[in-house]
């Protein structure tokens, strides 16, 4: 009675004939990594066994990737490139925001010269002092804005009044006969 050991061998040795024998060669490019580390010939029946003659006969703890990467290896390569996609993303966007943070100092640099302020505070004084002044001319023009429409509204109302007032009472009769809402005196128009 044989051995494990050589039991095992046997029934290894029967499984490398059974691919040889139903198995067809893998073009190079197809070849598992052990095949093309050793530069074997790479035999492999899918019927038979998901590893190729080769690692069979060899008893090669590495795993055979003739049929190409198992399931959990493809959905880890995807994990890791989604993963690299999100960094380069956040690369990107913290490039783009110092970018811009750059552009500002240059700016504020170019007005420190001009304005011929010697630091940032003095910068941040003018600019505010800039704004404030902005802001009251925006009020002013609003109130004036206010007041020219108050006084061309004021205007035309007694202007309105007045034409109205000077009606004689015929007229105002003749008005209310005709039904007055719809249709006013040709001296109102």
């Amino acid at each position: 009675m044989p051995t494990d050991t050589a039991r095992k061998l046997l029934e290894r040795n029967d499984l490398v004939r059974r691919i040889k024998s139903h198995g067809y060669e893998l073009p190079e490019m197809d070849s598992c990594s052990n095949c093309v580390r050793r530069n074997v010939t790479c035999i492999s029946s899918p019927n038979d066994s998901r590893r190729c003659a080769e690692c069979v006969r060899r008893n090669l703890k590495e795993k055979c990737d003739c049929m190409g990467p198992e399931h959990p290896d493809w959905v880890k390569l995807e994990r890791e490139e989604e993963r690299l996609d999100r960094e380069e993303e956040e690369t990107l966007s913290k490039l783009l925001r110092l970018r811009k943070q750059k552009r500002l100092i240059r700016t504020r640099g170019k007005d420190m010269l001009r304005r011929g302020l010697k630091t940032l505070d003095e910068l941040d004084a003018a600019e505010a002092a800039d704004r404030a002044a902005a802001e009251k001319l925006e009020i002013e023009e609003a109130e004036q804005q206010k007041a020219s429409e108050a006084s061309t509204s004021a205007a035309a109302i007694s202007s309105s009044s007045s034409d109205a007032l000077a009606l004689s009472p015929a007229s105002w009769d003749q008005w209310l006969a005709d039904g007055g809402v719809d249709i006013l005196p040709a001296a109102l128009c």
